[in-house]
C-alpha cells in the first residue's frame, strides 16, 4: 500500500502472464498477506488473493493508463489500498509534487503513447471501478481469464517451473517513489530530510535535479538556513560589519542578522 514489493510484481506478472496482455494492474490493498520463504501450498496463494476475483482484460489508450497512475498514487507516501501494482510498466511518482506527479512512464521498454491502445490486465474489482479506478470502467471487457488465485498458481508452476527464485528475491524497480527532484539524493540516507527542507523552502539544490548531499557547507550557507528558519527580518540591514561580506549579497543580511 506504500510502495513496490516482490510479491505485488510477482502478482502483477501472474495477470500479464494468464492474459497476454501489454500491461497489468493490481491494487496493493487486494494482496491480503505475504508468501514466506520455503514451500508453497495452494492455501498459501489463496490467502493472498481470498475474495475470488478475476482477472480481466480490456484496451486502454495511454491517456487513462497514465490517468490510472496518477490516481492509485496519489496518496503516497501515504498508505493507499489502490497503489497500483504493475507489470509492463516502469514509472517515477515525484510526491513532492501537488499534481501530475507520474513522470517518465515506460510500456515494456518504450515510453507510453498517449494516443495508443494497449491490452491491460487487471482483476474485476478495480475494472469496475473500485479503488477509484473509473477510468477503466467505460472499457469494455475483452477477456475473463479465471481467478487471481488461480493465475499466481498458474504462473508459479507454468511460467517459473515450480520455484520462486530468486529474481522475486526484493522489488525489480517498476516504479521509484521520489520525495525530491534530486536524483543525486535517492536512496541517499538523508533522503528524508533533504526532502523535508527542500519542501519547507530552507534548502535548494545546486541545479535542479542536484542537490549534492555530500557537498561542503559554507558558513553564508549555514547562516542562511538559520535565518530562514527564524523567519529573519534581513531588510532591516545596511552593513553586514565584516570587510568580506557585502551587503548586497543573497547571504549579507542573514550574515548581518546571525552576528546581532
Amino acid at each position: 500500500r506504500t510502495k513496490e514489493t516482490n510479491l505485488g510484481d510477482l502478482a502483477a506478472d501472474a495477470l500479464k502472464y494468464v492474459s497476454g496482455a501489454d500491461v497489468a494492474l493490481t491494487n496493493g490493498g487486494g494482496i491480503r498477506t505475504s508468501l514466506e520463504i520455503g514451500d508453497i501450498t495452494y492455501g498459501d496463494i489463496n490467502s493472498v488473493f481470498p475474495f475470488g476475483n478475476t482477472v480481466v482484460t480490456f484496451d486502454i489508450t495511454g491517456a487513462d493508463i497514465l490517468a490510472a497512475l496518477q490516481h492509485g498514487t496519489k496518496s503516497l507516501p501515504a498508505a493507499s489500498g489502490g497503489l497500483p501494482q504493475v507489470a509492463g510498466m516502469d514509472y517515477e511518482v515525484h510526491t513532492y509534487l501537488t499534481t501530475d506527479r507520474v513522470k517518465n512512464v515506460m510500456v515494456n521498454g518504450e515510453p507510453l503513447d498517449l494516443v495508443k491502445t494497449y491490452t491491460m490486465a487487471t482483476n474485476d474489482f478495480t475494472y469496475v471501478g473500485g479503488d477509484g479506478y473509473i477510468m477503466f470502467a467505460k472499457y469494455p471487457k475483452t477477456g475473463e481469464f479465471g481467478a487471481l488465485d488461480e493465475a499466481l498458481e498458474e504462473y508459479i508452476s507454468e511460467a517459473l517451473g515450480g520455484t520462486v527464485g530468486t529474481s522475486y528475491a526484493k522489488a525489480q524497480g517498476r516504479f521509484d517513489v521520489m520525495l525530491t527532484p534530486f536524483r543525486d539524493a535517492l536512496s541517499h540516507w538523508a533522503e528524508k530530510h533533504i526532502a523535508a527542507v527542500y519542501q519547507a523552502e530552507l534548502f535548494n539544490g545546486v541545479t535542479e535535479t542536484s542537490f549534492q548531499p555530500n557537498g561542503t557547507m559554507t558558513r553564508a550557507m549555514f547562516v542562511t538556513v538559520l535565518g530562514r528558519n527564524s523567519e529573519a527580518d534581513i531588510a532591516k540591514y545596511t552593513e553586514s560589519g565584516f570587510d568580506d561580506v557585502a551587503i548586497g549579497t543573497w547571504y549579507g543580511g542573514y550574515v548581518a542578522w546571525a552576528a546581532e
